[in-house]
């Protein structure tokens, strides 16, 4: 039985410094061709190229983008969801045309227009050109811009770039580019610690309260695990960082946390702290990418989950949290959610019935906050 024969793309081919800088910029310079090849619809907002990405399943990875005639708001979308960062595959029109398997004209699942878009397979993964126009945009224009598109020179040079950029760095396409994680959130993390721990060591001595910081540690790690509500990817000595990819019980994690906590101030052993030290709780969200460390962890004998750190900025959720609680009241436990962490919560419908404002910080606008 003869092999099926692979396609032939010849792509133009600009001199660089090195071999992807030379593919990365024809793949540019096709796709700024192709826009001055055709008639535009008046309500264009500009074209995107996205690629599958491997090596983050579910993943998309956006390769080149212009935007000709773009809106105040629209140039906020692209510069925070867009530029120089990786998408998820399912919150886009790009994933339903890769999924169905052919080009088509797709309402946006992220903005409020319409795309066209057009499929080019490859053998890892597909990438997809995206023409973008306003809502008010007629279909019968962008079906004749696809005809255009599809009818022109430019565009088979476009498919030839496409195709051979992936062809040659498809497998490890974010990493040369350097690619942030995506903006949309997947994750929560709960960080507390004991306000007042100083002043416990001074007063009552160090032994007395590291013995009662690690009881409570030791007594979270078993609920999280006993609950499967998530991992406690470090220990803070009087607090740790908790990362739960369940927004539907994060709150009650954190609730949980608290309720351990006062319960083992309850104990004879402890119970000259009540009344004392609080604890204070942040919940933030992001986009978080972890991985399981090998080495054992002496609590829990089973691994230890950590962080995975690709960048700096994707520990923002954690130097949200930290902000949060340096800046959070010390005379009660608090439970603080940032701001889009709240929103979240509410979609899932897994707000704390009592919430205020909290605005303890110049670095954060707006706070709410739990109370007891």
């Amino acid at each position: 039985m003869e092999q099926e024969q692979q396609p032939t793309y010849n792509a133009p081919f600009n001199e660089a410094a090195d071999y992807f800088t030379g593919l990365k910029e024809s793949v540019d310079q096709a796709l700024r061709s192709v826009l001055a090849s055709c008639t535009l619809p008046k309500n264009f907002r500009g074209t995107a190229i996205y690629m599958q990405d491997p090596q983050h399943q579910g993943q998309l990875a956006v390769i080149s983008q212009t935007n000709p005639a773009i809106s105040e708001d629209h140039q906020h979308f692209v510069e925070k969801i867009l530029n120089r960062r990786r998408l998820v595959m399912a919150s886009t029109s790009v994933g339903d045309t890769i999924e169905n398997n052919h080009s088509g004209i797709y309402d946006s699942k992220m903005a409020d227009h319409t795309c066209l878009n057009l499929l080019i397979p490859s053998q890892y993964g597909a990438s997809v050109v995206q023409f973008v126009a306003s809502k008010a945009t007629p279909e019968e224009e962008l079906r004749t811009l696809w005809q255009e598109i599809e009818t022109s020179g430019p565009y088979e040079d476009l498919k030839n770039a496409v195709y051979l950029l992936s062809e040659k760095f498809g497998r490890d396409i974010s990493e040369r580019m350097y690619l942030d994680p995506p903006d949309t959130p997947n994750g929560a993390i709960i960080r507390f610690d004991i306000s007042g721990f100083k002043n416990m060591m001074e007063r009552f001595g160090d032994s007395f309260a590291d013995d009662f910081a690690t009881s409570f540690l030791y007594q979270v790690q078993n609920m999280l695990k006993q609950n499967d509500a998530g991992y406690m990817i470090r220990e803070e000595g009087d607090g740790a960082i908790i990362l739960s990819m369940d927004f539907d019980r994060v709150y009650e994690t954190a609730q949980e946390i608290k309720n351990l906590y006062n319960e083992l101030k309850k104990e004879p052993k402890y119970s000259i702290l009540q009344g004392t030290a609080p604890l204070k709780t942040s919940i933030t969200s992001d986009h978080i990418e972890f991985s399981v460390d090998p080495t054992p962890n002496l609590r829990r004998g089973d691994g230890t989950t950590i962080l995975a750190p690709v960048r700096p900025h994707a520990n923002r959720a954690l130097t949200m949290s930290r902000l949060m609680l340096d800046n959070a009241e010390r005379d009660r436990d608090v439970i603080l959610i940032a701001p889009d962490t709240h929103a979240l919560l509410a979609k899932h419908g897994a707000l704390p019935v009592h919430e205020v404002p909290f605005n303890g910080s110049t670095f954060i606008d707006h706070v709410y906050a739990t109370t007891t």
